[in-house]
């Protein structure tokens, strides 16, 4: 196990370099908040189990961070190229579905653009077109 070698390593030799890495490593990684975790192994690196575990964070857990949601939308929308398309779809409807955050940081892309974000969101799938129904417009 990773976390025990280096536990074992840190209690040998605190002050190595190499160790002194490693731990910063782990710490920045346990900083980085799990849905944003998820959705990037998703959309960047192609992974279909992260993007399963990221919708079936959304429907247990419901609390996202704001920024974290707006982030999640963005990389969700911006991808064209993720396989499967009715994951994209299904988590581009979670976002919008559970999170205030989402709602309004794709109500401001329609405002800036809404022909633009329209298609992205048609091209995504019928479930990502069905949520902007629940956005409402801001102000």
């Amino acid at each position: 196990d990773g976390s025990r070698a280096l536990r074992e390593a840190a209690s040998l030799s605190p002050n190595h370099p190499a160790v002194k890495a490693a731990i910063q490593e782990l710490q920045s990684e346990d900083s980085i908040h799990t849905l944003q975790k998820l959705c990037g192994k998703f959309v960047l690196e192609h992974d279909e189990q992260a993007g399963r575990q990221a919708l079936d964070y959304l429907d247990r857990s419901g609390a996202v961070p704001s920024d974290i949601a707006q982030e999640c939308l963005d990389l969700v929308i911006k991808e064209r190229s993720i396989e499967p398309k009715n994951l994209q779809d299904a988590l581009l409807a979670g976002l919008l579905r559970e999170s205030v955050a989402a709602k309004g940081a794709l109500t401001k892309r329609m405002l800036d653009n809404t022909t633009a974000t329209f298609y992205e969101v048609y091209e995504i799938g019928d479930n990502g077109l069905d949520a902007i129904s629940l956005v409402k417009r801001i102000g």
